[in-house]
């Protein structure tokens, strides 16, 4: 019985297989396709998702969470560890929850249909977006215009992904207008939208021609209007918008797309087209797409500048510095350490169990010995062979232990030595 299906049965949509696989890419995809372009960059950190369609469909898909804007800059930063690990457990019930609702249904009720919340970004934060001070693009794009009889207006005439590569994607809410459809949150400065088409091929009739229209949406992702059709027909090879460029009201438009369609009556042929829309920006120019100051390029840099940082610092470092301190040791034990480059075994009290021979450095004898290890178990023992012992083995981060055995009489002490700030 699930609470979502109003106290019914759930079960896998007809189709689905018996073991549902969503690998690191697949993940990434039906993130943005649903409109969470701002977890794209995390996806790869949940690994690969791997469900039993009975189990998970014959049951409610997990609670909706609340990423934090902090766990969202540990997602991005890769970091700090315990709000890292809280940011993926909510990333991965989102995603199951969004396969749940693709793989998924009710048996005896509709199935009701994925919240457009599911996705919205965390709070507080600022979402990749093309379009901020400084820049205005000028999306230009070929496009086809295919036969379109349906009513509501179906996905495949939508071309919002041509003319906006590497935006956030969003999904609308199908109403009497369109189908859901891909759309794109439309920028704070973004003032004015101007759309100018010419013909490439296709057949045209008196007035029947191509049309290229923007669709704008409200807050609730349903459609409020739509910007006048771009229609080239064959007496007009080059047009413009009629009505001249249409003015964005922020407090209602919150979202666009763009759709092409002719229609039966009068066109034989699918058509194609040349596109350009012209947007107005607020204290800026049309200087086209600032790539430079992307926030979605420069999270994703600072994300892989972060990862080379870790490399460099854990394989090749330039140099260490001391960590804690565990002195007084005897006998045999362990200490539990995390991250480590290595660590300096000093021996405080050399008893006369353990043999010495003189040299640069003095040698020592049967002093005792110091094992690396983790929750899977101890490496080779590594011999204590003078009172100054520096042990830096290459895979020191995989440790999260170091095991030590000392001779009767011998009192030591071992610092951690770690990353360089």
């Amino acid at each position: 019985m699930t609470a979502l299906c109003s106290g019914g049965t759930s079960s896998a949509k007809t189709g689905v297989a018996d073991t549902i696989i969503f690998t690191a890419g697949a993940l990434s995809s039906l993130l943005n396709n649903k409109g969470g372009y701002w977890a794209t960059l995390a996806a790869p950190l949940l690994g690969v998702l791997a469900y039993e369609a009975t189990s998970l469909c014959s049951t409610d898909p997990p609670a909706q969470p609340t990423i934090t804007d902090v766990e969202y800059q540990a997602l991005l930063q890769l970091g700090p560890w315990d709000d890292l690990q809280s940011a993926l457990i909510k990333l991965k019930d989102i995603a199951t929850r969004l396969i749940w609702f693709d793989m998924c249904e009710c048996d005896s009720v509709a199935t009701p249909a994925l919240p457009v919340t599911t996705l919205d970004p965390p709070a507080n934060v600022t979402i990749p977006q093309y379009g901020g001070t400084g820049s205005c693009p000028q999306p230009r794009a070929r496009l086809g215009v295919p036969l379109v009889t349906a009513s509501p207006i179906p996905p495949y005439a939508n071309v919002t992904r041509i003319l906006f590569p590497g935006f956030p994607i969003y999904q609308s809410v199908t109403d009497a207008v369109n189908e859901s459809q891909d759309i794109i949150l439309i920028p704070p400065n973004w003032t004015t939208l101007l759309a100018t088409s010419d013909l490439v091929s296709g057949t045209t009739t008196g007035s029947f021609g191509y049309a290229v229209t923007i669709q704008v949406f409200n807050s609730g992702r349903t459609t409020i209007t739509s910007v006048p059709n771009v229609v080239v027909t064959s007496g007009t090879p080059h047009k413009v918008q009629s009505g001249g460029p249409y003015t964005i009201n922020h407090s209602t438009a919150r979202y666009l797309s763009v759709i092409t369609q002719h229609v039966a009556s009068g066109i034989a042929v699918d058509g194609v087209v040349d596109y350009q829309l012209e947007i107005g920006c607020s204290g800026a120019s049309s200087s086209g797409l600032d790539c430079c100051s992307d926030p979605s390029v420069i999270a994703l840099l600072s994300q892989l500048m972060q990862q080379v940082n870790l490399i460099q610092r854990q394989q090749v470092p330039f140099a260490y510095v001391p960590g804690a301190v565990h002195s007084g040791l005897t006998g045999t034990g362990e200490i539990t350490v995390q991250g480590l480059l290595g660590a300096l075994v000093e021996l405080t009290t050399v008893s006369t169990v353990v043999g010495e021979e003189s040299g640069t450095p003095d040698q020592t004898f049967e002093a005792g010995w110091i094992a690396w290890g983790n929750a899977d178990g101890f490496s080779a023992r590594e011999f204590i062979t003078n009172e100054s012992l520096l042990s830096l083995p290459p895979l020191a981060g995989q440790y999260t232990r170091i095991g030590y055995t000392l001779s009767v009489g011998v009192v030591a002490t071992i610092t951690e030595l770690v990353r360089e700030p």
